[in-house]
């Protein structure tokens, strides 16, 4: 992990948030992303996580409060507007058959380009540019339709960078991806957020993930923000206690690594499930059976 940067600015804003559909799914959001940061949201399954990025994205319904781009309110931003400033890499993007993956890259910059536009020769070196950083510059002249879900992750991955948006929100954006390619997309992400002062938020399961690459972590349980960890400052046993909101069992250490960077990791204790299953299995009912 790197030391916080000097002269941050904030740029997005979240205070007081409900968000969800027919009624809310999370109440009383608060925090603030700064340039270079990368932030980790980390959740149980069904948590609510997708509806925080909803409700920035403008696809989930706001109850209360405010969200904030810069100085710009995100709720009353139109969808062009809104795309200048936040791009989102779904989980749930397809592949676009009959594209070549490099015609795909491209459409990222129409959000700031225009239609007319976007095919531009600037434009066309960025595509090869991002290509490069994920490895994908042999596939660009490939039909989409021909490559794996792990390649169409990158190169949708790609196409969120040509957005060129001061903030990027990706959701589970390893779910498709080997060790490898996971670890081509995070380490591009932290370059982009080192170099250029990007801001990323990050919906993740794995908190192993988020230790390693995340400047800090959002919490989400019981429907709101249950915890938020600054991993440049809190220690083993603050991340710890923050962690086992979610995982009751699970275990921080620090360890040194090359030139003593110091590494945070986490496991799990053992659980004897089969125990517990066969002493579930032996209990007697009121009525003597088993």
């Amino acid at each position: 992990m790197t030391e916080n940067k000097p002269g941050e600015q904030v740029t997005i804003c979240v205070r007081d948030l409900s968000v969800g559909y027919g009624r809310p799914i999370l109440h009383d959001i608060n925090f603030e992303a700064k340039s270079g940061e990368i932030i980790g949201i980390l959740g149980r399954n069904g948590c609510g996580k997708t509806t925080l990025f909803r409700g920035l994205t403008g696809g989930a319904r706001v109850f209360q409060g405010s969200m904030t781009a810069g100085s710009k309110n995100l709720a009353k931003m139109s969808v062009r507007e809104r795309a200048g400033q936040l791009a989102l890499l779904s989980r749930s993007a397809v592949p676009l058959s009959g594209m070549r993956v490099r015609e795909v890259i491209e459409m990222g910059a129409y959000a700031h380009t225009g239609f007319l536009d976007y095919l531009g020769r600037r434009n066309k070196r960025k595509v090869e540019g991002y290509a490069r950083l994920l490895q994908i510059e042999a596939l660009l002249d490939e039909d989409m339709g021909i490559l794996s879900e792990g390649q169409c992750q990158l190169v949708f991955f790609a196409r969120t960078l040509m957005q060129e948006t001061p903030v990027i929100l990706l959701d589970e954006p390893d779910a498709s991806l080997d060790v490898y390619n996971s670890h081509l997309l995070f380490t591009g992400m932290k370059e982009l957020t080192d170099n250029t002062g990007k801001t990323a938020l990050m919906v993740l399961h794995n908190p192993q993930t988020a230790l390693r690459w995340c400047d800090r972590i959002l919490v989400l349980a019981q429907g709101t923000a249950a915890a938020e960890l600054n991993l440049h400052s809190s220690g083993r046993e603050e991340i710890q206690a923050a962690l086992r909101i979610l995982y009751p069992e699970i275990m921080i250490q620090e360890v040194r690594a090359e030139q003593d960077e110091k590494i945070t990791m986490c496991y799990f204790r053992r659980r004897r499930c089969y125990d517990d299953y066969q002493s579930v299995c032996k209990t007697k009912d009121p009525a003597g059976g088993v």
